[in-house]
């Protein structure tokens, strides 16, 4: 009787132990890069300004070019004293891409957040959407 108690208890245990698991179910994943550069698809010129709604003498303009090899710069042209005018040239290996419209630059700087169709991107730092900048036609 011990004997067939024992077997019992060790196979509920076992079927115990097969359905636990240490899998992390809460939901929380990191965002992991699928690939480099800026797919060439999105190969424009993007361009938007923004006026300081403290004084409309003052504004942002940001320019981007992306190249078909998936690099190109990022342009930042500003008459507010508190944003410094600078360009960024970028190659393809310091984009990482997300998704088909992510990318973001791999210091973190920036992110581009292009639309399904690639006539607008927004543009974002810090976590908070600078500019929406517009395709350029050619």
């Amino acid at each position: 009787m011990i004997k067939k108690l024992f077997l019992f208890s060790l196979l509920v245990s076992s079927f115990l132990v097969i359905s636990c698991s240490n899998k992390d179910t809460t939901g929380a994943t990191e965002e992991k890069p699928i690939g480099t550069g800026i797919d060439a698809k999105y190969a424009y010129t993007y361009e938007g300004t923004e006026a300081n709604p403290n004084d409309p003498n003052q504004s942002i303009t940001m320019i981007l070019i992306v190249d078909s090899n998936g690099g190109g710069s990022l342009e930042i042209k500003s008459t507010i004293p508190e944003i410094t005018s600078d360009k960024k040239n970028f190659t393809s290996s310091q984009i990482d891409k997300y998704s088909d419209t992510k990318y973001k630059f791999q210091d973190g700087s920036f992110e581009f957040n292009f639309s399904n169709d690639g006539s607008t991107v927004d543009v974002i730092s810090g976590g908070a959407s600078l500019l929406t900048l517009n395709k350029k036609q050619q």
